[in-house]
């Protein structure tokens, strides 16, 4: 009896080890393929979305500006795009994190400096938003008020550099746009979660998702054979993640073929997704997914782990 039952745990842990072997390739074989297509994704957009776009007389003017801030953004080296203003970025993500606080979201930018054996030494946040909070020690206090246990959030009618208090930017949900002011500026320091944050008027609208000083024309609708294609090339070889979260595709530029704005959240709040997410992506001829842009919040805390 106990040799059969050695036997089957020797089987078992034989079984584990060949599924965590295949899991392991089929990870790599992911990873080369992702990074494969960030290879070619920003040649890809320039020479197939949009050269022919400007060449197209039905694309409208607003979207050609777009895209062509956009080319710009894509061309810049990795710390100017870290250091980037976010209101000046030609696109940015809206969450509704907290009751009232539907708004413009920053995450920091960090880079962290390691030791020879390889152990983080320091971390530093180039985020445009970090360096204006440390120029400034004006930050009101009296309207701090608690928005986890652990921490708080700050906000103040402080606005940095160039950002005027009465700007209003364009603000898309799935199905329509608006034009609204930023009433504020705000950042939320806790232990698993960072965040600068610019509030909108109409602060309890869940749905917002994106936002951008150009008024593009969009074409909101369900594209659900793009959410396949999103779903179908995911893979579960993330550290963090514990299951995939749908995409899904909300619009497209008009006059743009290939190219969609999509999200990940489920707006709800007694069902909330872990990484809530917005996101450019663009079909390549291949019918593979590109990301030409993403932001996300992590929200299940992948920092503290």
């Amino acid at each position: 009896m106990k040799t059969i039952i050695k036997i089957i745990i020797i089987g078992l842990i034989l079984v584990n080890h060949r599924q965590a072997v295949a899991q392991s390739v089929e990870c790599q074989n992911y990873w080369k393929k992702l990074d494969s297509i960030r290879m070619i994704q920003t040649p890809y957009f320039k020479e197939q979305i949009l050269r022919p776009a400007l060449l197209n007389d039905e694309v409208p003017a607003v979207n050609k500006d777009f895209l062509n801030a956009l080319n710009d953004y894509l061309d810049l080296g990795w710390k100017e795009e870290l250091m980037k203003p976010t209101l000046e970025k030609p696109i940015f993500p809206v969450f509704f994190l907290k009751e009232s606080q539907s708004g413009i979201v920053n995450v920091p930018k960090t880079i962290c400096d390691r030791t020879p054996d390889g152990r983080y030494s320091s971390c530093n946040d180039f985020s445009y938003e970090r360096s204006m909070v440390r120029k400034h020690k004006e930050v009101d206090s009296t309207l701090d008020y608690s928005f986890y246990q652990e921490a708080e959030f700050t906000k103040s009618k402080l606005v940095y550099n160039a950002i005027d208090p009465q700007s209003k930017v364009y603000i898309f949900e799935a199905n329509g746009k608006e034009r609204l002011q930023i009433e504020e500026f705000g950042f939320y320091e806790g232990e698993c979660l960072t965040y600068y944050h610019y509030g909108l008027e109409k602060p309890n609208n869940k749905r917002r998702l994106i936002g951008s000083s150009f008024d593009l024309e969009l074409e909101f609708g369900r594209y659900p054979g793009i959410d396949k294609l999103i779903a179908d090339q995911y893979k579960d070889c993330w550290d963090c993640r514990t299951e995939f979260e749908p995409e899904i595709a909300f619009a497209k530029i008009k006059g743009v073929d290939n190219m969609y704005f999509t999200y990940t959240d489920s707006f709800d709040d007694e069902n909330q997704y872990f990484y809530p997410t917005r996101s450019l992506v663009v079909i390549l001829n291949t019918g593979e997914v590109a990301t030409l842009w993403s932001e996300s919040i992590d929200l299940f805390g992948c920092s503290c782990l």
